[in-house]
């Protein structure tokens, strides 16, 4: 699968919900989409999300408000509905939550 989208520059955030929009094709059909997100934390735990909502290739995932001040990683997943799925996780991106001026 292929997985287009723009990360948030320089760790902006959001005081509310963080959306994160990607588009993800495979000639094959894209079989599964997830979000996995941690919080910086000395043990993360990392949380796994399904997309919001998915309007053609497009899949927006809401990834929910942390405490104002954290630094919040991602990366998407996706695979392919191949016979022998293939599947491809974007690098790791962070931003920080709230609203930075």
């Amino acid at each position: 699968p292929l997985i287009v989208f723009d990360p948030p520059q320089h760790y902006q955030g959001t005081p509310a919900d963080f959306q994160v929009v990607a588009t993800i094709t495979d000639l094959s059909g894209v079989a599964t989409a997830e979000l996995n997100y941690w919080v910086d934390d000395p043990l993360p735990v990392i949380i796994t999300i399904p997309p919001s909502s998915v309007v053609g290739d497009d899949y927006t995932f809401d990834i929910p408000t942390q405490p104002h001040g954290s630094k919040v990683y991602f990366n998407i997943f996706a695979e392919d509905g191949a016979t022998s799925p293939n599947s491809v996780t974007t690098a790791d991106y962070a931003y920080v939550s709230g609203q930075h001026e």
